[in-house]
């Protein structure tokens, strides 16, 4: 979405960062960005209480970044751009969203110009990769060695298959320089400076955002 007025989003500059006691909170620095500052506003207007409103733009932030951002378990495990739905279907309770909830226009809007700014081709051709690797995983997974053809022979021979395995690995070894290249890029970008703030994505604490990014009901 081109929405007039909005700069080009640094690719490093985080929707959400910690503070200086290591909670999360949504980025100050998003709210020079019109398409951010409107969810900050619309939070507001639905919220009243400044001090929830931050609670509700933290949580719709850390939506956008789970459904979209490579670094997402949730893109990596579902990663091509049809998958919005399964995305969907783990990030909700991830984040303990009310069942039934759906973003809004302004989480929406946001999400698209997050897409926009953060997809380099790096991002698009490494998402491409988790799916190519992801459908020959699920391949291996699932193959049937009872199938025969229509002269009685085998469909899948085991050493057939197992000539799987080493185009899976040079695969993997394609995509991890190609995934520390997008970590150099992000990490290289707009992030913000000073003021005691982390990106929280690179914090060694994984179970951070399961602490505190509790959504509260009335969402």
């Amino acid at each position: 979405m081109d929405v007039e007025g909005n700069r080009q989003y640094p690719i490093g500059l985080d929707l959400v960062v910690l503070d200086s006691t290591g909670k999360p909170q949504a980025n100050p620095a998003t709210r020079g960005i019109p398409v951010f500052k409107e969810i900050f506003a619309a939070a507001r207007r639905r919220r009243g209480d400044h001090k929830k409103a931050q609670e509700t733009v933290l949580s719709e932030f850390l939506y956008i970044y789970y459904m979209i951002d490579i670094r997402s378990f949730a893109v990596q495990r579902f990663p091509n751009v049809r998958e919005d739905q399964k995305r969907h279907d783990i990030v909700r309770p991830t984040l303990k969203l009310i069942e039934g909830w759906k973003p809004s226009q302004a989480v929406e809007d946001g999400a698209d110009f997050y897409r926009e700014n953060h997809e380099s081709p790096s991002v698009k051709m490494l998402k491409g990769g988790f799916s190519a690797i992801n459908v020959t995983i699920d391949f291996l997974q699932n193959v049937d060695y009872t199938l025969q053809d229509s002269k009685g022979r085998p469909v899948y021979e085991p050493k057939e298959v197992m000539g799987y395995l080493s185009d899976i690995q040079l695969q993997k070894k394609n995509l991890d320089a190609l995934w520390q290249e997008v970590l150099r890029d992000i990490n290289l970008g707009g992030r913000p400076k000073g003021g005691g703030s982390l990106n929280i994505f690179e914090n060694p604490d994984t179970q951070v955002i399961e602490n505190y990014a509790r959504v509260p009901e009335s969402i």
